[in-house]
């Protein structure tokens, strides 16, 4: 099979021929029943030649692509089944729709739907909490002074992220700041513009 001469038509020519050159193997004497019927190949070398050059044509031509899924389970299907004409017709079937329709439909097209809709998930979510953290920011700057906000965060920065730490120092330090300046900070983020949209949706 030179590969100059390899195409879709030229492996259903010989894909044809193969099929044709099958045939039913007789019940051994003496053998009643059989449950399942045995077939013959003419000649075993050229189906895997003709097979293994199938599968090297399609992958190189149409990567990824769903029918060579298909063109695989029915050439499994094949040898299992004692190289049955069904599963070589649907092997053949395989090829004469790449025939008629020669377009690559990549298996994962479905996948990568999926993968963009995480994807898209997950930027709108980091937006939401980019969001989220600019209305609290907004909310003290309203409320502190620079000086006032570089003290609560070095605070923050001493307890190295152990928040049940740094909520009764954060609650003194605000305290400290003046009786009324903690509703003032709860005030100023309820009536952000944003926090409100999000409550009334909410409730």
């Amino acid at each position: 099979m030179e590969d100059n001469l390899i195409n879709i038509d030229s492996l259903l020519k010989q894909g044809t021929e193969i099929l044709d050159g099958i045939s039913l193997v007789s019940l051994a004497p003496g053998t009643i029943y059989q449950s399942y019927s045995v077939y013959r190949l003419p000649d075993e070398a050229k189906y895997e030649c003709w097979k293994n050059v199938v599968i090297r044509f399609l992958s190189a031509n149409y990567f990824n692509d769903v029918s060579i899924v298909d063109f695989r389970k029915a050439m499994d299907d094949f040898e299992k089944k004692h190289y049955s004409p069904t599963e070589m017709r649907k092997m053949l079937g395989v090829l004469e729709a790449y025939k008629i329709l020669p377009n690559s439909i990549a298996v994962s097209s479905k996948v990568s739907d999926k993968a963009s809709v995480v994807i898209n998930n997950t930027n709108s979510q980091t937006q939401n909490q980019s969001q989220n953290v600019d209305v609290i920011i907004k909310s003290l700057e309203d409320t502190l002074t620079v000086s006032q906000i570089k003290e609560l965060k070095r605070i923050i920065e001493e307890v190295h992220g152990d928040n049940e730490k740094a909520k009764p120092k954060l609650f003194d330090k605000i305290k400290s700041f003046g009786e009324n300046l903690a509703p003032s900070i709860v005030a100023n983020f309820l009536t952000n513009p944003s926090v409100w949209s999000a409550l009334s949706n909410r409730w």
